[in-house]
């Protein structure tokens, strides 16, 4: 994750780039309920904000979904929800 740059898109996808503007791997489609933010924590892990369902959904490093998928507390939350990492 070190020098990637994640943006979330209207499209439902998370896009890759490398420090010098060039896109990378991953791409994230699965799970996503229009993007807002995106957060990277120290060992790799992505977490993206959901405006869609105001649910954050995690990922590996490779992009692939993992858990948790944070909903608990953010019923009525649409449109209204970010993340940051610690």
């Amino acid at each position: 994750a070190a020098g990637k740059i994640y943006v979330a898109n209207d499209g439902n996808t998370v896009t890759t780039y490398n420090a010098d503007g060039t896109q990378t791997t991953p791409t994230i489609t699965a799970g996503l309920d229009g993007p807002k933010g995106v957060a990277v924590d120290a060992a790799g892990k992505i977490y993206v904000a959901n405006f869609g369902n105001g649910t954050v959904t995690t990922y590996n490093a490779d992009g692939t979904q993992t858990s948790p998928t944070i909903t608990v507390g953010l019923a009525g939350a649409e449109g209204y929800v970010t993340v940051a990492v610690h």
